[in-house]
């Protein structure tokens, strides 16, 4: 069975990506998607990643500048790394 991707469907140019620590890639979510969600903070972003990996131990988002994201912030497109307890993101 094959799914199509949000990005696919959405085809918008603005999306918000998010890897491991290590580079993988995790997650891609268009802007768009998540602002016509009805709720687009990171908090919805973090909920979706904590189905998708098991054993997340208090995960946070980081920018690119290593700064913590606020879990009722509103989500922005960009890039993100996913930090979780026991991983470093430098």
């Amino acid at each position: 069975m094959e799914y199509q991707l949000a990005q696919e469907t959405w085809k918008d140019a603005q999306v918000t990506s998010i890897y491991a620590a290590d580079g993988r890639f995790l997650a891609e979510f268009p802007i768009s998607f998540v602002r016509r969600g009805g709720v687009d903070t990171w908090t919805y972003v973090l909920d979706v990643l904590s189905q998708l990996i098991e054993s997340m131990t208090r995960p946070r988002l980081l920018d690119v500048n290593h700064e913590t994201v606020f879990p009722d912030d509103k989500v922005e497109a960009g890039d993100y790394t996913l930090q979780v307890d026991g991983e470093s993101s430098l």
